[in-house]
């Protein structure tokens, strides 16, 4: 069996490569140094994730049958694990004198979320060139509802588990 060369990939897929690459270098960036917590500002980010959930079931609807649900109950399933793990690599550190909390994201949350983005490009291109089939699922927007779900879910989830232990932190420090 031989392996597919560079020039055998479809250009759909070389594009998604070239995406995929500026993403990891922006999240490495971002993520490279503690940045000051706000534990005031924790609550906006997983208020606007559900605002997206709740606005894409308004503007439309998944279909209720077993498969869809399944899917969308297993998404936010894990992503609810996922934000969670999350939540708990991210290194939290308090100054003592100045009672400042700092945060850094772990490596392997890094990684995590990059396996994500390239979970998700390669499952839309393949969904989108009919290298994959939808067994039981309305069509390619159940998949799209579950990742929003998955997304939110790991962003509520990871805001949630930072904050208890932000307070933990402080509280311990009082």
């Amino acid at each position: 069996m031989q392996g597919l060369g560079v020039s055998e990939l479809s250009p759909r897929i070389m594009a998604s490569l070239g995406g995929l690459v500026i993403v990891a270098l922006i999240l490495v960036l971002r993520n490279s140094r503690s940045r000051p917590l706000r534990l005031e500002r924790l609550w906006i980010r997983p208020a606007i994730a559900g605002l997206a959930v709740v606005a894409l079931l308004i503007r439309s609807p998944p279909l209720l049958n077993l498969a869809n649900v399944a899917l969308l109950l297993a998404s936010l399933a894990g992503g609810a694990a996922l934000g969670w793990q999350r939540g708990k690599l991210t290194r939290l550190e308090l100054d003592p004198a100045s009672k400042q909390l700092t945060a850094r994201v772990s490596p392997l949350g890094v990684v995590i979320v990059l396996l994500i983005v390239v979970a998700r490009t390669f499952l839309r291109t393949a969904v989108a060139d009919g290298e994959l089939s939808l067994h039981g699922l309305s069509s390619a927007d159940s998949l799209a509802d579950a990742l929003v779900f998955f997304a939110a879910a790991t962003m509520v989830t990871q805001q949630a588990e930072i904050m208890i232990r932000a307070r933990r932190l402080l509280a311990a420090s009082a």
